[in-house]
């Protein structure tokens, strides 16, 4: 750990979905996006607090998504799950 905890995702290694297997922190620090067993969660930081966010969950991920990263701008989620790379916008993700 580099300085004090800023937030904590409830149940550790888990979360909507099963278990997280990355995560992003877009540019502006705004939003997080988490990659696990079943697709994507995105939350918004709410004063501390993770609050998902309506509509930003990509269910039915080819398989296990492993990675997430969101482009310079915050404008796209690229998802790489274990078969391919999927590229979300925001628009896609209800944001």
């Amino acid at each position: 750990m580099t300085g004090p905890e800023l937030i904590t995702i409830a149940g550790a290694a888990t979360g909507p979905g099963g278990t997280i297997f990355a995560s992003a922190l877009s540019n502006d620090g705004t939003l997080l996006a988490t990659g696990h067993t079943g697709g994507v969660n995105v939350f918004r930081d709410d004063g501390g607090r993770l609050t998902g966010v309506g509509g930003a969950t990509f269910m039915n991920a080819p398989g296990p998504v492993l990675d997430v990263a969101w482009s310079p701008d915050g404008s796209k989620l690229a998802v790489a799950a274990s078969t391919r790379l999927i590229i979300l916008t925001r628009q896609q993700l209800g944001l």
